[in-house]
Formats: structure tokens, C-alpha cells, sequence
């Protein structure tokens, strides 16, 4: 069933050591994981129940339990009429429940056992004497929590984690992430001793000419052993540049998988969808949905001098074991991102990946947790549910004065009228 296992390395705890080995499956123990898989994702998604099914039995519930109510007082009153009639003295039944037009984001997928993040299969235990225990699949949920928390070991498989954001998982779980997160980012190798071609080794003509089938189906997520491979030497190899050393290890992006997946449901026949395209007006009631950007990650096999700095810090460090016997010397490289990840290479076509440390990324300054969310608002702020002190009575009365109605402005002929009238009178008196 197991092909090779190799030592993966150690990650330290604060009451014993995780001691952890890696191995790659069969084929044919593959294909059945993966078929128990799929029987189990079947079984969980016939046991979901549907919200609107959920709030339609609700809304059923709520009005029996009104009518037996109705009819239970009309029983008591010795009163003959019929439930819900014109001359009933009782209220009608309550309107029901509004439906639940909330959906909720749809779950990311995990990969499949040996495919991405999965490829490889672990083992781990606390005792070289005693028996291994095989770690779980990873899934993008846990590798996204476990990004977002920084917490050390304990060396218990089934230790709880008290964190925020919660995990879902225990401590066997969390180990896990961190080897996958590990093995992204330093599983490294000298330049050249991985190819991408099928027959041909090096960098020849021969594996420029599929570029276009690399574009049409997105970058290559397998390699193999270039038989033609020349040992880099190793004043190439201890260069600070880091041009001689590649990433072999897919990258795993933020939704936490290696390869990207599109929430946006896509039809199963693209030609027949365009063959059967609706008409104009159908496509214009209908929104169109917006497919999110797919996320992307440096391709495999990129060299170490395009990883990121820390704070003016190179991320990769090289040196020699030794300088007297240069002959017999043999270039180590050390990861500044993850401490604890070695790589080892003689001057032949031997090299090893190692990891000995916490299981900890680096952090430039002292990790903070994550915020707590806004406290939702039920209603909008305004007047209408403020809280207002009572205004006091000469306020009330001032209020009532400013807004009493305004006496109708008179009109200027009818004042030239009276002035005219007194005139005559005046003269009259005269």
C-alpha cells in the first residue's frame, strides 16, 4: 500500500515532540479514499435539510396551533361557529412567517487525496518506540483557520484549541495545516534537478513548445526527475542570490486549496449552453452573476530570489559546511519565513528537505488575534426609535406659540380704500 516514507522532521511541543514521516499511497488505495469520500459527501448533503421546506412546516405548525387554540375557546363558550367564518368574534390566524431569503456561502471543496495539498500522506508520534497515527486530509477550512491563529504546541493528538477565530478541530488538525503550510513554502531543490518535459531534460526547445496548452489549461501541477540533470557546483549553490534553488511544492492560495475553484456554478455543456442561448429579453430580466477573480500563486519550480523580503530580512540563507575541504563541503540552506526549515545538498545529485522546529511562522512584530466582528444594528439609526429626553412645559408652550397659524396679510387695495374714507370723513368734520 505505501511506497517510501521519508522523514519528514520534528516539530517541538510543550510536553512532548511530534516525530512525523511522509509517504505517498498507491494509486489503487487512492481511488478508494476518494470513492469513500464522494459516499460520504452524498450522505451529508441527503441529511441537509432546506431552509425554505424548514420555514414552510414552521408557518404549518404556527396556524394548527392557532386554529386548536380557536377552537379550544369556542369549545369552552359552548359556541357553534365554524373557524375563520364572517360572524366569528375571535381574530383571524397571524399572516405567516416571512421565508428566510438568506443563502449561505457555498462550502469550498477539499481536494482529493493526492491531488494539491493532499498528495502526500503523514504520520506522526510521540514515541520512536511506539505506534504512528495517520493525520487527516487537510480541507480549506481548516488551512484558512489555521492562518489565522498563532498557538504552540502541546504534543497531545487530541488537545482542544481555545482560540478566536474559533477552530474547527483539535490539535491533530492544527498539525496537520502547519506541515502542509511548511511543506508549501520551504520544500526546495537545486535548479535543474526537476523538469517539467516528458522525455527530454533541460531547459531545450522541446519543452517550449505545449506553452500553449499550458495557458488554455492553467499551469502545470506535475514534474519529474530530469535524467539529464548536470549537479549545479557549489559556489552556485552557496550564492546569496538564490537563483540555483526552486520551489518544488505547490503554492496554496488564500481559499486554501492549490488549485483555484469558482463558487459560480458553470454549465456542464458549454456548447450546447451556447447552442440554446435564450433571447435577448430573457437575458435582460435575469442579473448576470459576477464570478469572483481567480486567485493565483507563483507557478512550481520558481527560484528563491523572487521570495519576498522581511523587513529588509532575505527570506532564504545559504552557507557551507565547511571551508577548509571544500571538496567534501556541502551547502545548507535555511528558511528565515518558517525557522526550522533546512535543505541540505552535496555536490552530486543528493539533496534533503528537514524541518526542525515549533511549527511557527515568523512574525515581525507580536501577533495580534483577529478583532471581534461589528455588533449588527437591528434598525437604522433615526428619530423614530432614538431615544429623546420630555420637554418641559414652558417648552411645550414656547413650541405651541412658535407654530400657532400667522394672521392673513392684508391687501394693499383695501388699505387705500380706508385711507380714502378717512379723507372724506375728514373733510366732512371740515
Amino acid at each position: 500500500m505505501f511506497a517510501v516514507f521519508r522523514f519528514w522532521g520534528i516539530i517541538y511541543g510543550l510536553y512532548s515532540n511530534y516525530y512525523i514521516v511522509e509517504t505517498d499511497l498507491k494509486e489503487e488505495e487512492y481511488i478508494r479514499r476518494n470513492e469513500t469520500f464522494q459516499e460520504g459527501e452524498e450522505d451529508e448533503a441527503a441529511n441537509v435539510i432546506d431552509e425554505s421546506v424548514l420555514a414552510a412546516d414552521v408557518n404549518i405548525a404556527h396556524k394548527i396551533l392557532e386554529e386548536d387554540e380557536i377552537a379550544m375557546r369556542l369549545r369552552q363558550l359552548g359556541h357553534e361557529q365554524q373557524l375563520g367564518g364572517e360572524d366569528s368574534k375571535f381574530p383571524r390566524p397571524l399572516p405567516p412567517l416571512p421565508p428566510n431569503l438568506y443563502e449561505k456561502p457555498k462550502k469550498v471543496p477539499p481536494e482529493p487525496s493526492g491531488v494539491g495539498v493532499n498528495t502526500k500522506v503523514f504520520y506522526a508520534t510521540n514515541d520512536l518506540t511506539g505506534s504512528w497515527e495517520q493525520l487527516p486530509d487537510l480541507s480549506p477550512e481548516i488551512v484558512q483557520a489555521a492562518r489565522k491563529i498563532y498557538k504552540s504546541f502541546t504534543g497531545y493528538f487530541d488537545q482542544e484549541l481555545i482560540t478566536y477565530p474559533e477552530f474547527p478541530g483539535k490539535e491533530r488538525e492544527y498539525l496537520r495545516a502547519q506541515i502542509g503550510r511548511i511543506s508549501a513554502g520551504t520544500q526546495i531543490s537545486p535548479l535543474g534537478y526537476y523538469t517539467f518535459g516528458a522525455e527530454m531534460g533541460g531547459e531545450g526547445d522541446e519543452e517550449e513548445e505545449p506553452a500553449a496548452d499550458e495557458e488554455a489549461e492553467g499551469p502545470k501541477t506535475s514534474y519529474r526527475i530530469n535524467p539529464k540533470y548536470d549537479p549545479v557546483p557549489l559556489k552556485d549553490l552557496i550564492d546569496g542570490s538564490m537563483s540555483f534553488w526552486v520551489h518544488h511544492t505547490q503554492y496554496i492560495l488564500p481559499q486554501g486549496r492549490t488549485s483555484w475553484w469558482s463558487p459560480v456554478a458553470e454549465p456542464e455543456h458549454p456548447d450546447e449552453a451556447e447552442d440554446e442561448a435564450p433571447a435577448e429579453e430573457e437575458e435582460d430580466e435575469k442579473p448576470k452573476t459576477v464570478a469572483p477573480e481567480p486567485e493565483t500563486g507563483p507557478p512550481l519550480l520558481t527560484p528563491l530570489s523572487e521570495d519576498a523580503q522581511i523587513e529588509s530580512v532575505p527570506a532564504w540563507s545559504v552557507r557551507s559546511s565547511s571551508k577548509i575541504m571544500e571538496e567534501f563541503a556541502v551547502a545548507i540552506v535555511r528558511s528565515h519565513l518558517w525557522p526550522g526549515a533546512y535543505c541540505f545538498a552535496t555536490q552530486g545529485k543528493l539533496f534533503q528537505n528537514i524541518y526542525l522546529g515549533y511549527g511557527l511562522k515568523y512574525q515581525v512584530t507580536n501577533f495580534s488575534p483577529s478583532p471581534l466582528p461589528p455588533i449588527q444594528q437591528d434598525y437604522p439609526p433615526g428619530p423614530e426609535i432614538m431615544e429623546m429626553f420630555d420637554p418641559t412645559g414652558p417648552e411645550e408652550e414656547d413650541w405651541r406659540i412658535a407654530h400657532l397659524p400667522k394672521p392673513k396679510p392684508v391687501a394693499p387695495e383695501e388699505e387705500e380704500e380706508e385711507e380714502e374714507e378717512e379723507d372724506e370723513e375728514d373733510d366732512e368734520e371740515d
